[in-house]
């Protein structure tokens, strides 16, 4: 799934393409925006960019915190992940989520949050 390349005001508002992607999915048992996915009230993100400037490779991680403090649903987390990144990954050639990967070595905070390294394609 590819960032769109401005952040997004509301969970719902999707791109056209991107909806009938999400229905097809639905239908097949695959994407359900609703669905909680990770049973976590915080976590923490990982991710990297190029900064031309620098010329380097830069990681960065930013910590998200579930609505409902429970828990995060596939769309809230898409939507969450997806608005703190864009501005870093706009341009870049791996923008496209791929997933999450569990950082099984550290935790996110001192609250035990668990870290995920986000999958980036291109």
């Amino acid at each position: 799934m590819e960032f769109f390349l401005w952040p997004l005001r509301f969970p719902r508002k999707l791109h056209p393409r991107g909806s009938r992607i999400q229905r097809d999915n639905a239908k097949s048992g695959g994407w359900i925006p609703d669905e909680t996915v990770l049973a976590f009230p915080r976590l923490t993100v990982q991710y990297f960019y190029r900064d031309d400037e620098e010329n380097d490779e830069i990681e960065e991680d930013f910590d998200l915190t579930a609505d409902n403090n429970t828990g995060f649903t596939a769309g809230e987390l898409l939507f969450k992940i997806h608005n703190q990144v864009i501005e870093n990954l706009e341009s870049e050639d791996h923008h496209f989520f791929e997933g999450l990967t569990l950082w099984e070595e550290e935790t996110g905070d001192d609250t035990g949050a668990p870290r995920y390294l986000l999958n980036q394609g291109s």
